[in-house]
């Protein structure tokens, strides 16, 4: 461990730390990947070269088709740490993943924000108040601080690194991050339980302050469109995917029909 960290504190004295991930006072949180198996006390962090703000709910990410994906085997920044991670956790049955981002930059509505996976339902999700925006930020902030230290992520664009319970604040079972319970913050103020297991799909929302009410709800968006929810899955070959929802085999068929229809009409039309 105390290699790593002095390889990482050389890689910042060079001037390369602005690779680093950005933290919820950015305003703009990197859109990270943490996958933990608290019984080995091992844990990876991903950064996945997107922030809050590119993966909005009201963005092009959840429009009909959308889709993202990152290969941790293939990726010569991530594939060795995975191979470091797959090496210590020996079995994966004990882990689960998750995918999030924050933002903290004040007290106004709006300001405190928190992208996450959930295996929890949106009726859990949605009964979030104001008040359990509040810390979470601040608490994924000292995790992610930490772990910025490790492996690449002050060398490389968007850097991967493990971390274990040795490592304090950096290992992502820390009851600064996500603990034993899943939840950010450890059950620091979100509710719900952001993480699930590996080879499981998860839904995805968007949770922020709508006023300075504490005690009215949470502004909570949902990634879907016209034909549902949009889905995060996780392998064990480590392949990360993110998916808007398509229409199903028999709506396609419908609309294909549709425009047949249409297009005969029109021909119709024109030779009359």
């Amino acid at each position: 461990m105390k290699m790593k960290l002095l390889i990482a504190a050389l890689a910042l004295a060079s001037g390369s730390a602005n690779a680093a991930m950005d933290n919820s006072l950015s305003g703009n949180g990197s859109l990270v990947l943490t996958v933990i198996d608290n019984l080995t006390g091992v844990s990876l962090t991903v950064d996945l070269g997107m922030n809050l703000e590119d993966f909005l709910p009201t963005g092009s990410m959840v429009n009909t088709g959308a889709s993202a994906s990152w290969d941790l085997t293939a990726n010569p920044d991530y594939s060795a740490a995975w191979t470091e991670y797959l090496g210590a956790t020996g079995d994966l049955s004990n882990d689960t993943w998750v995918v999030w981002a924050v933002d903290q930059t004040g007290t106004t509505a709006g300001s405190d924000r928190i992208l996450s996976t959930s295996r929890d339902p949106i009726t859990l999700v949605d009964d979030i108040t104001n008040s359990q925006t509040i810390g979470i930020g601040s608490k994924m902030d000292t995790y992610i601080n930490a772990v910025n230290q490790y492996d690449n992520h002050s060398t490389v664009a968007n850097g991967a690194s493990v971390t274990y319970t040795s490592d304090n604040s950096a290992f992502a079972g820390q009851g600064s991050a996500f603990g034993l319970s899943g939840k950010l913050g450890n059950n620091g103020s979100g509710t719900w339980v952001s993480w699930d297991n590996i080879g499981d799909s998860m839904s995805f929302y968007m949770v922020s302050n709508n006023s300075g009410s504490l005690l009215s709800k949470a502004t909570v968006d949902t990634f879907d469109n016209a034909y549902g929810v949009s889905t995060w899955t996780f392998d064990a070959n480590g392949q990360l995917v993110y998916a808007a929802a398509v229409p199903e085999p028999e709506t396609y068929a419908l609309m294909l029909a549709g425009l047949g229809l249409v297009g005969f009409a029109a021909r119709r039309r024109a030779r009359g």
